[in-house]
């Protein structure tokens, strides 16, 4: 249950910075978008990496009966 929660959460900041990406570059504001694509860009690693978490722990996983 605290993985889904966390995975949720990863993907609601990576959908919360592309939508700031997206609508500032829709309204034209200008200047440098350097620091809003190294958020969504670390939002994403943050999410491979968590993924990458979560399969480890299944995958080593001992299931007793």
């Amino acid at each position: 249950m605290i993985s889904t929660v966390a995975l949720q959460g990863l993907l609601y900041q990576g959908a919360l910075w592309g939508g700031v990406t997206f609508t500032l570059k829709r309204f034209d504001v200008g200047g440098s978008y350097f620091w809003l694509y190294a958020a969504l860009m670390a939002s994403v690693a943050g999410m491979v990496w968590a993924l990458y978490l979560l399969g480890a722990t299944f995958i080593s996983r001992r299931f007793t009966d």
